[in-house]
């Protein structure tokens, strides 16, 4: 696997995800199972380290390792047609059984393929070849995508079939942005998935950063604007957008030290 040697963690600011607390594996289905909005728990997905590094390097685990993350970072919602459930605009629904939800487990093993293909994609572009067939094969086995993308001409059609599917997925996982306002400062999150957020979403989110080798998206600490910083930001400091560096972002520090103290 030649991922790229940047690394996959990219800071953004996402909305939370929920992880069903009631999952398992059914050994005879090959499928994990769960239930919806029942004793479920969340995480600010943005806040979270090491989700897609985890999620490509299933590929060769077991059926138990999957249970695993999933326990851990949530479920990808597949449908009946074992795609994300946004892959026909949100009307298809999960396959059931009884209060069950089921997601076979190939159908993750095929994702993570396709996840982990697509970062091999980008590092073969990186250094000047159009891709391997196999990891073309590989990230259009997740849908209809045609022969056309899986073989693409020059390097060009292999930039543009890479941006296609990669947009295609972030569609699947309605990535999209959310607009709040909260401790008197509106913010910028995106979010994906139905209702309060999917996985599938988060993941396809990190893919499209690690993909494009951006360092992530940051929300500038004084103007409240998603920029794309020069370097990852470090999570636990104030970063700034470039408008807002050149207007001495040390007065709004000296500001909420002064607030801290009065509050103290």
């Amino acid at each position: 696997m030649s991922l790229p040697s940047y690394g996959l963690d990219r800071p953004f600011n996402a909305g939370s995800t929920f992880v069903p607390e009631n999952l398992r594996y059914d050994a005879v289905r090959e499928a994990i199972l769960w239930k919806p909005r029942l004793d479920t728990r969340s995480f600010r997905a943005g806040a979270e380290r090491g989700v897609l590094d985890n999620f490509v390097a299933l590929v060769d685990s077991p059926p138990e390792a999957y249970l695993r993350f999933a326990r851990k970072w949530g479920i990808l919602d597949l449908c009946e047609h074992d795609l994300p459930a946004l892959h026909t605009g949100g009307r298809c629904g999960n396959l059931i059984d009884g209060d069950w939800r089921v997601e076979y487990w190939w159908a993750w093993q095929r994702t993570a393929q396709a996840f982990r293909s697509a970062l091999n994609l980008a590092a073969q572009l990186a250094d000047g070849k159009r891709g391997a067939k196999k990891d073309w094969n590989a990230v259009t086995a997740t849908g209809n995508f045609g022969e056309d993308v899986a073989s693409p001409r020059n390097m060009r059609e292999s930039h543009e079939n890479l941006a296609a599917v990669v947009n295609i997925w972030l569609s699947w996982g309605g990535v999209r942005p959310y607009l709040s306002y909260a401790g008197g400062r509106w913010s910028i999150s995106f979010g994906g998935g139905r209702g309060a957020g999917w996985l599938y979403g988060l993941l396809s989110s990190q893919l499209m950063l690690a993909v494009s080798r951006t360092d992530g998206l940051a929300q500038c600490s004084a103007c409240g604007v998603p920029y794309l910083p020069n370097r990852k930001p470090n999570p636990y400091r104030r970063s700034y957008c470039f408008d807002c560096r050149k207007r001495k972002p040390q007065r709004d520090a000296s500001r909420a030290y002064r607030e801290r103290l009065r509050s103290s």
